[in-house]
């Protein structure tokens, strides 16, 4: 993550006014010299676990123990930059989105080949080396069983920080040798670029009784257009963390080298656009959930993510609570479809249909 020292200051400030007896407690940790040597960060928005994981590093790194982290000294400020060189990081780069256990350690981007980094030799000369793995789920049983033995042991100034939206998913040998930090807010952030396109489209299809069937394709074509867009935002994002890499490549004599990298680059692509497209999915069930929950009764200010139902608030038309049940069930067969690998258009034109077809005057019972 690049983050300036504007931003980690901004997101320190957010964590300490909303969970102020983690930050304290460990600073405290800090300040006694008593920080785990590896922590399991679990939370429900993906977003906040990733910046709580980088805030958590940079306090470990600063060198300051009693106001860490102070901003000021050369890790924090290395931080700020993106510079320190012994932070490690591990993430889902394959297609079916594992972290495997790989080959050996010259395997890139696997289990293996992210131990032997804490065995090499401190590159900064900071002392300590910092290991982060997010989704770490996503680790495979093969690989979670191999990673033991580093979290048993770990190599002398060594800390790991395990980032998690499923942690029951971790095997419980794992979990048990890691310290848990719950940052568990009850809402997700939906930070793709097209999240207000999107909360429109479902407003105007579903409410605004838009309800002819060429509206339908028009939404449909629409939402196929969103997630294409979704793919070019992953190629952008791993195209700046594998520039150097990449750039690398021209040094290369072997072939068989440069294919491999660039294989794994098409792959991380691949997991990355998966991962916006589960984001995606689920900002759609989000919104018709919520719009259940409103017509069921719930206050606005009770849901989890209410920014994301504005629109429906401040509209004049509204939908039965029995058809917006009708549409959260169909929206629920819509996401599961589509994880199935079925044809992806054919799908967003059936459920784009079938809510047309509902809000031109059929009921709920009558669409089933």
């Amino acid at each position: 993550m690049n983050l300036d020292n504007n931003n980690l200051k901004e997101i320190y400030n957010n964590f300490q006014q909303k969970f102020p007896l983690i930050i304290e407690s460990l600073r405290n940790a800090k300040a006694n010299e008593r920080l785990s040597h590896a922590y399991l960060v679990h939370s429900d928005d993906t977003e906040v676990r990733n910046n709580f994981t980088v805030l958590l590093a940079q306090i470990i790194a600063c060198k300051e123990l009693n106001n860490s982290p102070c901003g000021v000294c050369d890790n924090c400020i290395k931080f700020s930059k993106s510079t320190y060189t012994d932070l490690y990081t591990l993430e889902p780069i394959s297609k079916s989105r594992q972290i495997v256990i790989g080959k050996d350690k010259d395997d890139p981007d696997t289990i293996r080949w992210f131990q032997s980094r804490f065995y090499l030799s401190s590159i900064s000369g900071a002392g300590k080396k910092i290991g982060l793995i997010y989704d770490a789920d996503r680790i495979t049983v093969q690989g979670q069983n191999a990673f033991l033995k580093i979290l048993e042991e770990p190599p002398k100034s060594t800390s790991f920080i395990l980032a998690s939206g499923k942690p029951g998913s971790l095997l419980p040998t794992v979990i048990s040798r890691c310290q848990t930090i719950h940052i568990l807010t009850n809402k997700c952030t939906y930070n793709f670029s097209d999240n207000t396109k999107l909360f429109e489209l479902l407003l105007n299809i579903a409410v605004n009784r838009k309800g002819t069937l060429s509206a339908a394709v028009n939404a449909s074509d629409e939402f196929i257009g969103m997630l294409a867009n979704l793919r070019v935002e992953a190629e952008n994002s791993v195209h700046v963390k594998w520039k150097k890499r990449l750039d690398s490549i021209e040094n290369i004599e072997q072939n068989s080298i440069k294919n491999m990298i660039l294989k794994r680059y098409e792959a991380s692509i691949e997991a990355q656009y998966r991962l916006l497209r589960e984001q995606f999915l689920n900002a759609v069930y989000s919104w018709f959930a919520q719009v259940f929950q409103i017509e069921s009764g719930v206050e606005f200010q009770s849901l989890a993510n209410p920014e994301v139902v504005t629109g429906y608030m401040q509209s004049t038309e509204k939908i039965l609570e029995e058809e917006a049940y009708w549409f959260l069930n169909k929206t629920e067969k819509f996401i599961r479809n589509l994880k199935w690998n079925i044809d992806e258009k054919l799908a967003v034109q059936e459920f784009f249909i079938n809510i047309v077809i509902t809000r031109s005057g059929l009921t709920a019972e009558n669409a089933k």
